[in-house]
């Protein structure tokens, strides 16, 4: 690998891994933002991957496989399973402000977290230091743990275990009920 596709491919991963932060920010539909954040989570590991073949670095490149198995494929198929991928289950988030004051604080955050790495640029003239800004930037800018609440589903029939406990019902019945 040459040095100006090391560069080329690290500012492109970096580039995308805030252009996917500043969507998921965008955007309201559930489905959508799991695949934004799968996406993310490829550009993510990117990073570590090229970094690690442009170094010859194997832990490096481990890094990089285990961040692409887990944020770009586990954790975008457990969301979505979690969120409801039927077609009748498009969920929305609700935002807190509305999508224009969400973008302009993401803009915002995003020149604070290029401002305040600067320094740290200006530390190491190599390519790969140029990636801690989006990193800083991507931390910032996450999505607020509110839309965790989208995880809990409202069950659509009984489980065969739980039905099949209903049977002793009775010996909860004869109990006292507490506070009542």
């Amino acid at each position: 690998m040459t040095q100006s596709t090391y560069t080329g491919v690290l500012d492109l991963a970096s580039g995308a891994f805030r252009l996917a932060a500043v969507l998921v920010v965008w955007r309201r539909e559930l489905r959508a933002i799991v695949r934004l954040l799968a996406w993310q989570g490829l550009a993510l590991a990117i990073i570590p991957l090229t970094v690690g073949i442009y170094q010859e670095d194997t832990a490096l490149v481990t890094v990089g496989v285990v961040v692409l198995l887990l944020r770009a494929v586990a954790l975008p198929l457990l969301l979505a399973r979690a969120a409801g991928t039927e077609d009748h289950e498009r969920r929305e988030s609700t935002p807190l402000v509305n999508t224009t004051t969400s973008l302009l604080i993401t803009a915002a955050l995003t020149v604070l977290a290029y401002a305040v790495t600067r320094p740290i640029i200006a530390l190491d003239p190599s390519p790969a230091p140029r990636a801690v800004p989006a990193a800083v930037a991507g931390v910032l800018v996450a999505p607020p743990a509110y839309r965790i609440e989208i995880l809990h589903r409202e069950p659509n029939r009984v489980h065969a275990r739980v039905a099949s406990g209903a049977g002793r019902i009775s010996a909860v019945l004869d109990h006292c009920i507490p506070h009542g």
